[in-house]
């Protein structure tokens, strides 16, 4: 048992941590003052309660059993509750509300339109979940990695630059309004079939087993040069295309030379030899060897 449970705590603390204690049902409503609670692994702890409104960080990761956030902690800025999974809604009224963390929250269903200053949210894994709220235009950070039942992302979270979607089978396209974004990972969507043209300040750019992908930004022709027969990508440029099987099927008329020349090469190679095409480079030179016997 933690101090808590035995009674032992001063009413005036502004900071708490209790870590893994089975027998915590409840934070007393006496910490009036407190402002950072910290209860991770309190498998029995059921909600928080609503009179403690100064507090402004909560970081109650794998409460199993915790079913609500209070509603009135209009103070809270930051909020961790990852692994709660009988948590099923975000309050609406968290109206401060900065950093969301709720990763593999398995019964959440609703993140509210409310939350519009939200600049990072962080919530893969949650299985239940259908939508994205078009409010949340704030947002820098999106994670819904795993988020198997979302269908879509709102083209208005126009200031994102990281977004990782990866394992999102239902996710169909990816909004051409992220001009911003410079990092995108989308591996195993497998209905995506474009990476639209506009995400010009992409510089990390990840889709393995995109089987639908038929296309990528053509600018993405002046971030490689050939050496040696060699595939290099600028140093400033991330990208791995394995196992995204029908790229290599895009109209060549819509792609540079050079462009052409590095699509058929990067998947001889990685479909001989399952190599990104950052690979080492006896692998790259045998691939465009192939390339060359195929002519």
């Amino acid at each position: 048992m933690c101090k808590i449970c035995e009674g032992e705590y001063d009413e005036c603390t502004t900071g708490l941590i209790i870590c893994g204690c089975v027998s915590l049902i409840s934070i007393p409503n006496s910490l009036v003052k407190l402002k950072y609670l910290t209860c991770s692994k309190c498998t029995s702890l059921t909600s928080i309660d609503p009179s403690l409104v100064n507090l402004t960080k909560v970081i109650c990761r794998d409460c199993t059993s915790l079913a609500s956030i209070a509603s009135g902690l209009i103070n809270l800025t930051h909020l961790n509750c990852a692994g709660c999974t009988s948590l099923a809604s975000i309050p609406y009224d968290l109206v401060n509300l900065i950093q969301l963390i709720c990763n593999n929250c398995t019964s959440l269903i609703l993140i509210h339109s409310r939350l519009v200053y939200l600049t990072y949210l962080h919530c893969s894994g949650c299985i239940s979940l259908t939508y994205i709220p078009n409010t949340l235009v704030n947002l820098t950070e999106l994670d819904c990695s795993g988020c198997i039942s979302l269908t879509f992302i709102p083209d208005t979270l126009v200031n994102l630059t990281k977004f990782y979607c990866s394992g999102s089978i239902s996710l169909t396209s990816i909004p051409d309004t992220l001009v911003i974004l410079s990092r995108l990972l989308c591996s195993k969507c497998i209905y995506v079939k474009i990476i639209p043209d506009s995400l010009v300040n992409l510089r990390f750019l990840e889709c393995i087993d995109c089987i639908s992908l038929i296309s990528i930004p053509v600018w993405f022709s002046n971030q490689i040069r050939f050496e040696r027969c060699c595939i290099f990508a600028s140093k400033s440029t991330h990208l791995c295309f394995s196992g995204c099987l029908y790229l290599k099927q895009c109209d060549p008329s819509s792609y540079e030379d050079r462009m052409k020349k590095y699509n058929q090469a990067a998947w001889i190679i990685q479909e001989k030899f399952w190599y990104p095409i950052w690979g080492k480079k006896r692998q790259i030179e045998k691939g465009l060897e192939l390339l060359h016997k195929n002519d």
